[in-house]
């Protein structure tokens, strides 16, 4: 999500473009263009995919997707100011944000478990319709007490090659644990060369 902002003493109204750097993505842009009251913020929705799986032209981007996941698409979306009361009408480039976007298959997490000392979970994708596991990356956890939310810890561990993330307690949430208190948790994998980001809702450990 982007924001627009009407720096002006006058309402002003502002087009959007997007161009890339890749052929192999959909941008898509909230709004064409925005009318906006001086001073006035609004957002505008920034969205992309990848032609993975596409009718057309889906079968080319398996083909080339090594090359394709390995490299960033370059993305410029800007605004342009709309003149008023002038007898010039070309838009004039007023404001915009650079993005660098990569693929990555989808990637996610199942079967959380608390074991004493180890939190462990199971990571998976899909490729061609086949769920496969995940056997390389990191493991990260997240940690909190129910009742003091902004009370975060974190752990880092690794995926071994069977697709089992594993990460150890650190010693002031074994202590909490210890206490009987409510624990909350959410565990992830980052993203890295053809896999997406996995990350799972919080929910309770203890």
């Amino acid at each position: 999500m982007a924001t627009t902002t009407n720096a002006l003493d006058r309402p002003a109204t502002y087009l959007f473009t997007a161009d890339q750097s890749s052929d192999w993505y959909r941008i898509y842009v909230g709004h064409a263009w925005l009318r906006l009251a001086a001073g006035l913020t609004a957002p505008v929705e920034v969205a992309y995919e990848s032609l993975a799986g596409d009718p057309v032209v889906g079968q080319d981007f398996e083909d080339q997707s090594e090359m394709i996941l390995s490299t960033d698409d370059h993305v410029a979306v800007t605004s342009w100011l709309l003149p008023e009361d002038t007898e010039c009408d070309t838009p004039r480039e007023w404001w915009g944000v650079g993005l660098d976007l990569r693929a990555g298959q989808r990637t996610w997490i199942d079967d959380v478990r608390l074991d004493g000392e180890l939190v462990t979970g199971r990571v998976f994708t899909t490729r061609d319709g086949v769920t496969r596991t995940v056997n390389h990356g990191e493991f990260h956890l997240a940690m909190w007490p129910e009742d003091e939310p902004g009370l975060v810890h974190r752990s880092e561990g690794v995926i071994r090659p069977q697709g089992e993330g594993r990460v150890l307690l650190g010693d002031e949430m074994l202590r909490l644990i210890g206490e009987g208190r409510r624990m909350i948790g959410t565990v992830a994998r980052p993203p890295t060369f053809g896999h997406a980001l996995a990350v799972t809702e919080p929910e309770p450990m203890s």
